[in-house]
C-alpha cells in the first residue's frame, strides 16, 4: 500500500515516517473525500502508533490470538485492556489511548493481517478512505 500523492501525504505528516505497514506507509488518502480534520486523525493515530510500538505489538498479538481461535473482538476491547495496564511510550511519558483512532487503528491490523478481518467488528467509517478496498471495509 502506497499513499496515493505527496500532497496528501504531506497534509497527513506522513513524509516524516520512514516504517512499513499500513497507517505509516500504507495509506490511502483519498484527498477529495477526506477533509482535513480526518487527514489529521489519521496522521496523529499513526504518530502514536510510533511512539508506543510496545501497545501496538500487544494489540498484533491479541488481535491474532482471537483470529486464531475465531472469536470475534473488537478494537475498543483492546484499547480497553491497554488501558488496565501502567505504560510508557518510547519518551518515556505515561500512554493515554484515545478512543478515537479506534476506527484507524482497526483498519490498520485488518491491513497488516488480513487474517484478522473477518473478527474484528468495524463499523462504517471516514477513514476506511484511507486503506485499499478490502481492507478496513467495515461492517453496518
Amino acid at each position: 500500500m502506497r499513499v496515493r500523492n505527496s500532497e496528501a501525504r504531506r497534509a497527513a505528516g506522513l513524509e516524516a515516517y520512514e516504517h512499513d505497514g499500513p497507517g505509516i506507509n500504507g495509506a490511502f488518502p483519498a484527498p477529495s473525500s477526506v477533509d482535513d480534520t480526518t487527514l489529521q486523525a489519521y496522521a496523529s493515530a499513526c504518530e502514536w502508533r510510533r511512539l508506543n510500538p510496545t501497545v501496538w505489538r500487544e494489540w498484533e498479538k491479541q488481535a491474532l490470538a482471537h483470529a486464531t481461535k475465531g472469536q470475534c473482538f473488537s478494537m475498543a476491547s483492546l484499547v480497553q485492556a491497554a488501558r488496565w495496564k501502567d505504560r510508557v511510550n518510547s519518551n518515556g511519558e505515561p500512554v493515554r489511548v484515545n478512543n478515537n483512532y479506534s476506527p484507524i487503528w482497526a483498519r490498520m491490523l485488518a491491513a497488516e493481517h488480513p487474517e484478522v478481518e473477518p473478527y474484528i467488528q468495524m463499523r462504517h467509517s471516514k477513514y476506511a478512505a484511507f486503506f485499499d478496498e478490502g481492507t478496513g471495509r467495515g461492517q453496518d
